[in-house]
């Protein structure tokens, strides 16, 4: 989701036709193949070292929340942001 949100895209669907009868395996096929690298470009590299972590998690481990908190507060504290600084959509609230 937050790469999407990130580069309007997600790379594993590009060149595919969505009226492809297999074009949802072929997504699963680009999702369990693609590495991070080839996961987080454009505007996502920022999200690189947090993906590599959650991509190295084995399904009964226990997720370093604190780490990968910091790995997405990370990029914003670059850009001279606050994690909990008001953004301009709290304003409408």
């Amino acid at each position: 989701m937050l790469v999407y949100l990130l580069n309007s895209n997600l790379v594993f669907t590009k060149g595919l036709d969505a009226s492809q009868a297999d074009y949802f395996q072929k997504v699963g096929e680009n999702k369990l193949t693609m590495d991070v690298e080839d996961f987080c470009i454009d505007r996502a590299k920022c999200l690189k070292q947090f993906a590599a972590e959650v991509y190295k998690l084995g399904f009964d481990e226990d997720p370093q929340y604190a780490m990968l908190k910091f790995l997405l507060t990370k990029p914003l504290l670059h850009t001279d942001q606050s994690p909990d600084s008001m953004m301009d959509w709290s304003l409408f609230h």
